[in-house]
């Protein structure tokens, strides 16, 4: 048989003794009961006692059950045990206040039945846990969430450091290839002229043929490719100077020496 340890909050003994009665009356269960006549007794007994669930009077000498549920609340606002509250009516008012001070069932004072008290008594544990575990989960929830929105914003930056880098990679490389395209327009320049002329022997074409393919890929630059800003080797140059010209075309080549 299940052992549960009530905690009696009553002004008057007589109740008190008639709701240990009526609980005494259950088979499902075995009891035992602290009492105590007061608010302030049962705020400080709740500081270091423990119980499986409150039975609170309506009216007490120092205050209602209301005020107790209220005074006895945890940094949550619950009270730190199942509570059944005695209410003076059932009506909405009354029920509304008995809730919002964190009762978990009630039950009409004067009308007490010994299966009324145990219906309430099991409903009251049985609230009180499932509303324990909600707030757990809601506060796992809470953490996971916190976790995840570091987690995204850590991924936001390595994206942003990551497209920094590659920016940074794009402008290197432009430079790089502005600075190899320079030295060697000259000379693709006059490969481009002696390969237009129709003196070359065979071997000879092939070879300027040759020159002028190794040339073009040395020079090659893909960093243009989807560029909104323009040519990376335009954007590098400070002064604004860098113009772009097709090596393919001769006549373009020979205007950047006009």
């Amino acid at each position: 048989m299940e052992q549960r340890k009530i905690l009696l909050i009553e002004g008057n003994s007589d109740a008190r003794a008639n709701l240990r009665g009526l609980l005494g009356r259950d088979r499902t269960a075995e009891y035992s009961f602290v009492e105590l006549g007061s608010a302030q007794g049962a705020v400080q007994w709740l500081r270091t006692g423990s119980a499986d669930c409150l039975i609170i009077g309506n009216e007490l000498p120092d205050g209602s059950g209301v005020d107790l549920l209220s005074r006895s609340g945890d940094e949550s606002g619950h009270p730190p045990l199942p509570a059944v509250l005695l209410v003076p009516s059932l009506e909405e008012s009354v029920l509304q206040s008995a809730i919002a001070a964190g009762a978990d069932e009630y039950v009409l004072q004067g009308e007490c039945t010994p299966e009324s008290l145990r219906l309430a008594v099991n409903g009251a544990i049985c609230h009180w846990k499932m509303q324990r575990q909600l707030e757990q989960q809601r506060a796992e929830i809470g953490a996971l969430r916190a976790d995840l929105i570091v987690q995204l914003n850590e991924l936001r930056e390595t994206k942003e450091d990551a497209d920094r880098a590659s920016a940074a990679k794009d402008d290197f490389l432009a430079m790089l290839s502005h600075e190899l395209r320079t030295p060697l327009t000259p000379v693709l320049s006059i490969v481009s002229a002696t390969l237009g002329e129709g003196n070359l022997s065979p071997d000879q074409r092939e070879t300027f043929q040759m020159v002028q393919r190794n040339i073009e890929l040395a020079t090659k630059c893909d960093l243009c490719v989807g560029r909104n800003e323009g040519p990376a080797c335009v954007q590098m140059c400070p002064h604004g100077s860098a113009v772009r010209v097709d090596l393919k075309d001769p006549t373009a080549v020979r205007t950047l020496f006009a």
